[in-house]
């Protein structure tokens, strides 16, 4: 078995990688602090509240772009909850378990275009709730 070499990999994100990716090593390799990384990927956020300006790498230009905010929302997934206090992880939780439909799905704030797409949708959305409320949890019975 490989090991892979830490101190050469510190090397290059130090020396090669953007901000955001030293920030986000320190984070998840070092177990440093949520915040910094927070404040690096909103130097990427846009007026209108989307994200561009090369946050995904392969998309280079400043206004905002789906794969953009994908990445985002990627990276505070994945250094999620540190940012919050305890009361509103709650509060946002509470919000979401309450958006729970009468035919027990969740649903989306969006125009739906068709039919098809509107229970792709739910069932990925309800699935996605579900996920969220048990992961933090909110045990299903």
């Amino acid at each position: 078995m490989n090991t892979p070499d830490f101190t050469a990999a510190a090397g290059f994100v130090a020396a090669s990688a953007r901000v955001l990716d030293q920030r986000r090593f320190q984070r998840l390799v070092e177990d440093g602090p949520a915040a910094p990384v927070r404040d690096a990927v909103a130097a990427y956020r846009n007026e209108d509240g989307g994200f561009g300006h090369a946050l995904e790498p392969d998309c280079r230009a400043p206004g905002s772009q789906p794969p953009a905010a994908a990445m985002a929302l990627r990276i505070m997934d994945e250094t999620a909850r540190a940012l919050f206090d305890d009361a509103t992880v709650q509060a946002h939780l509470d919000h979401l378990a309450q958006g729970q439909k009468d035919d027990g799905g969740w649903t989306f704030n969006w125009p739906a275009w068709s039919p098809a797409a509107e229970r792709d949708w739910r069932g990925f959305l309800t699935v996605d709730a579900l996920r969220l409320l048990r992961a933090n949890g909110r045990r299903l019975p």
